[in-house]
């Protein structure tokens, strides 16, 4: 499960990286707290990835823990 909680923190850091890339050139999302569609869907991708990894690390905190306790 290790290599999957990788993989998926990976995924939300280059979705973080991209979402930061767009900002420094965005005139619109410099503008407005709402930014543009396409600055929407980056902070979308990059929430739900971090979501995705925190799921993940959640459930292997659950099963090393206490099954039999």
């Amino acid at each position: 499960m290790t290599a999957d909680l990788a993989a998926l923190e990976d995924r939300a850091q280059r979705a973080y990286d991209t979402l930061m890339a767009h900002l420094k050139v965005c005139p619109e999302c410099g503008q407005s707290p709402s930014g543009c569609r396409t600055g929407a869907v980056l902070r979308r991708a990059v929430r739900d990835a971090q979501n995705a990894a925190l799921r993940v690390r959640r459930a292997s905190r659950s099963t090393e823990g206490g099954g039999d306790a």
